[in-house]
Parts: C-alpha cells; sequence; structure tokens
C-alpha cells in the first residue's frame, strides 16, 4: 500500500466511522435508562461497527509500515499493544479501544441480551469523542 492509498483509506474509514457514530448518537436519544434487548443489539452492532472501522485503518497502518499481524487468538489485543508500542495510539486511546475491543468480544461470543447496560453504556456515550481522538491521532501519523 503507497502513501496516497492509506490516505484514501483513511479519509474514506473515517467517514463511515462518522457515519455510523451519527447514527449511533440519534438512536441513543429513543433510548430509555433500561434499553429493551433489541435496543442493546442495535447499539451493540453501531459499537462493534465502530471498533472494526478502528481496527482496519491500524491493520493497514501496520501493513504500511512493514509490521506482520500474525492471525494468532491475540491478534486483537497485540494489534492495539503494536499501536501504543509505535506511539500511533496514547495512552487514554488504548485506554478506550481496549474497553471497546472487551466489549466486541463479548458481542462476538455472546448472547447480546447478557451484555449489561452498565458495560455498554459509557462505550455508546463516548463513541464520538473515542472517534474524534482516534481520528486526530491517525491524521497525525499520514505520511505528508
Amino acid at each position: 500500500m503507497n502513501k496516497k492509498k492509506l490516505e484514501a483509506y483513511f479519509f474514506s474509514e473515517m467517514e463511515n466511522i462518522r457515519h455510523t457514530v451519527s447514527m449511533l448518537e440519534n438512536f441513543l436519544k429513543t433510548v430509555s435508562d433500561s434499553p429493551q434487548t433489541t435496543q442493546l443489539a442495535t447499539i451493540s452492532v453501531f459499537l462493534h461497527n465502530i471498533y472494526s472501522g478502528f481496527e482496519n485503518f491500524l491493520k493497514r497502518l501496520a501493513r504500511f509500515h512493514g509490521l506482520p499481524m500474525d492471525k494468532t487468538d491475540r491478534w486483537h489485543q497485540n494489534l492495539l499493544a503494536v499501536s501504543q508500542e509505535q506511539k500511533w495510539i496514547d495512552e487514554e486511546l488504548n485506554k478506550r479501544l481496549t474497553a471497546m475491543l472487551s466489549f466486541r468480544h463479548a458481542f462476538v461470543h455472546s448472547y447480546v441480551f447478557n451484555i449489561p447496560w452498565d458495560q455498554l453504556r459509557p462505550l455508546a456515550y463516548s463513541a464520538a469523542e473515542t472517534a474524534s481522538l482516534f481520528g486526530k491521532q491517525m491524521f497525525s501519523l499520514l505520511p505528508r
């Protein structure tokens, strides 16, 4: 992947993330303090999509820099560790992405009605801020 393609991919991915965050925020306006299971499922899908966008760009960034990302059982955690070691993400963003990864694992390997709202709520209501932090930090890494 060359610089131009990496940059184009970043802007495309960020547009998708922002659009998904916007849909999530609009949906959250309709959610009560005790969401129904179908509402939890909807919120979970939005969060999963947002996290996937973050992860997809980090994978491309690793590939761009020639860093191997072996498909082990821990590759998701390894990607975040490499991202922090490379100083692509700061401690705050790492903390947020780690929480989203933990949620993603529960979402993929569990039933949505087993995901507690008190775990989901902070991720949902901070998604816009997390996306903004991610966008700023990744933009600063784009090759000029």
